[in-house]
């Protein structure tokens, strides 16, 4: 896991940022979020898709459940994101789910219908991501990189939940051709899911990513990663336990596409040269952090402090929790910001394609001051809930500060104000891990 969030900190390249704009917050997209909107997409389309197929195999109660994913896939924050940008398209693709709802709904499938809807939902999301993400986004090979990995994450994510875990003395596992172990499948809709994933990330890396690996690149490591993607499909269609499908992931094709993209990305990193030069006569910063939480433990009514920009200011910036939920997908777990000891619980933004209720959600928390949190330089977690809480795996706490501002005695520290909020920030992550 340490693997996969280090890979991630690497290729984000900022996370969200606003602007004022008269009297309204204008949301400016970044590449980590134009990288989970494309991934986000393409797990629509699988659902779209395996409806149609399950529907002309017979297998109505298979469609229903794909249904419920496709539902739970276009949340009204993914809704509203797209009609900020064209209404029109947002109301054809909830028009087009809605269809599907009620079909699922009166037990009425009806295939030549199925077909042309899915026909029309695939163009509508394909026009979605045109008037949502920038040509330019779209063409940039860290994006196409991000979009990868979070493919990749949400194989492992399915396929975690598609096989009965089979202990050492529980008889049930069976056995392949060749006599190997294998597990039983419980929930074919996951594993469906995850199959499909793999099979669009596999694409992406043949179309995108396998062309703009350099060629001076170490062989080895290009053949390690070839060889990790191959393993994966192979131990998927062998419906192998999950923790083989995450060794492979984390052990192999992670390592490997880190190595392989740990270098200057030609006129992408003369511009992100020059954004940092201008940080340094600004109050911009590009500082991100990754905190993994597993095998932590919070006590009950405790806090974890996790990040401190004393004596800069926090003026924009952004966190992504993923922690353990409900079933009504609320945590015990919440953000605090302010100026220690002044902390305030941040209000938590549930992505629920992200999120699987009663086990971990992904939240997202907006830094920007006002209200009663007039100054930012703390962030910490705290458990809100009567009980110890031991944090299981991927739990994580990604922290990414765009901007700061000069506090009171920042003329003191000779750090300059980029400097402080880098080593700060990856102190805190360190001390973590």
């Amino acid at each position: 896991m340490l693997l996969k969030s280090l890979l991630t900190t690497f290729l984000i390249i900022t996370l969200t940022m606003s602007t004022i704009v008269g009297n309204s917050l204008a949301h400016t997209f970044t590449n980590n979020e134009s990288a989970a909107f494309l991934a986000l997409i393409d797990n629509m389309k699988i659902q779209a898709s395996l409806i149609q197929q399950s529907i002309s195999s017979g297998n109505i109660d298979i469609a229903k459940q794909h249904v419920d994913k496709l539902k739970e896939l276009y949340s009204n924050h993914t809704n509203e994101e797209i009609a900020e940008k064209n209404e029109r398209i947002a109301n054809e693709i909830s028009t087009i789910i809605n269809y599907f709802t009620s079909s699922s709904d009166q037990n009425n499938f009806s295939q030549s219908q199925i077909d042309n809807n899915v026909q029309n939902l695939d163009a509508i999301l394909d026009e979605s991501i045109s008037v949502r993400i920038p040509t330019d986004v779209l063409d940039n090979s860290t994006v196409h990189a991000l979009h990868f990995v979070e493919l990749v994450n949400a194989v492992d994510m399915n396929y975690n939940n598609t096989l009965v875990e089979q202990g050492i003395q529980n008889m049930s596992l069976l056995k392949d051709n060749n006599n190997k172990s294998r597990s039983q499948i419980e929930d074919i809709v996951s594993y469906n899911t995850a199959r499909d994933l793999l099979n669009v990330a596999i694409d992406l890396y043949e179309s995108k990513l396998k062309s703009k690996i350099i060629v001076n690149n170490n062989s080895q490591t290009i053949d390690k990663l070839q060889e990790g993607i191959k393993q994966l499909k192979t131990s998927i269609e062998l419906k192998k336990p999950s923790s083989e499908i995450t060794n492979i992931i984390n052990g192999t094709v992670y390592p490997a596409l880190q190595e392989l993209y740990n270098f200057k990305l030609g006129e992408e990193e003369d511009a992100h040269t020059e954004e940092k030069e201008h940080s340094k006569a600004s109050t911009t910063v590009k500082d991100s952090v990754t905190v993994l939480l597993q095998g932590m433990s919070i006590p009950a009514t405790d806090s974890i402090h996790l990040y401190d920009s004393t004596p800069s200011h926090i003026t924009n910036g952004h966190i992504a929790l993923k922690v353990p939920c409900g079933d009504d997908s609320t945590s015990p777990i919440t953000v605090l910001i302010g100026s220690t000891p002044n902390m305030t619980a941040a209000t938590l933004e549930n992505i629920p394609a992200l999120s699987t209720p009663g086990e971990q959600c992904l939240y997202h928390v907006d830094l920007i001051p006002g209200g009663n949190v007039t100054t930012i330089t703390d962030i910490a977690i705290s458990n809100t809930g009567e009980e110890d809480i031991e944090f299981p795996p991927s739990s994580t706490v990604v922290i990414t500060i765009n901007e700061v501002t000069k506090g009171e005695h920042e003329g003191e520290h000779s750090k300059s104000t980029e400097e402080h909020a880098s080593t700060t920030g990856t102190a805190a992550a360190e001390a973590m891990t």
